[in-house]
């Protein structure tokens, strides 16, 4: 063959591109189920962050009603019973006046007020008469005091996790679009998929 060499690295070169596009394509294919799996995730905290964010406003609503128009009420002992750890003592109750609720509410109590009990078929509640279902025992009911509960942690907490998730659909986003986040430089920059720089 005449200039031999010549054709042997134009062989080289379009072997070489045809690899760099095959190559491409993969790290495209790989790019776009890792988005997917970010998206999916960052889907999924920002329900959690929500549904945090929407706990913690009931937990407050509910204690701010019962402060300003709770009501002394009748309730009908549903249940009386051990929880399945064997020590915590629990009782379920349905509120009967001065309106009557269709929910029946699980509430701890101690263990001198459940031993007393035994045998009751009605006990005293404060309850919002407008909203019967929101109530609590006029006593012997156990409060949970830990600060980790409260809903103001709870509302930093829900803001960490949506920032989190918001980062996360960004970057699955990113990456079903053909970019990638490089750190190779020694700083964050953003490139296409196939590009060197």
């Amino acid at each position: 063959f005449d200039d031999f060499d010549g054709f042997a690295e134009m062989v080289k070169q379009h072997i070489a591109a045809r690899n760099d596009d095959a190559t491409v394509r993969v790290q495209l294919q790989k790019s776009r189920r890792a988005g997917l799996f970010a998206i999916g995730i960052g889907v999924f905290l920002l329900a959690i962050a929500v549904a945090n964010i929407w706990m913690a406003h009931e937990e407050q609503r509910t204690s701010r009603l019962l402060a300003e128009q709770g009501a002394p009420g009748e309730a009908d002992v549903v249940r009386r019973f051990l929880a399945p750890n064997g020590v915590t003592c629990r009782l379920e109750y349905r509120v009967t006046s001065p309106v009557a609720a269709d929910e029946v509410r699980n509430a701890e109590v101690t263990r001198d007020y459940w031993d007393s009990l035994e045998g009751v078929e009605t006990v005293p509640v404060i309850v919002v008469p407008d909203e019967p279902a929101i109530s609590r025992l006029a006593e012997g009911e156990v409060y949970d005091d830990d600060p980790t509960t409260s809903p103001t942690v709870m509302y930093v907490v829900s803001a960490v996790i949506a920032v989190i998730s918001l980062i996360s659909i960004g970057a699955g986003i990113l990456q079903w679009r053909g970019w990638e986040i490089d750190l190779d430089s020694g700083k964050i920059s953003i490139k296409r998929i196939g590009t060197r720089t």
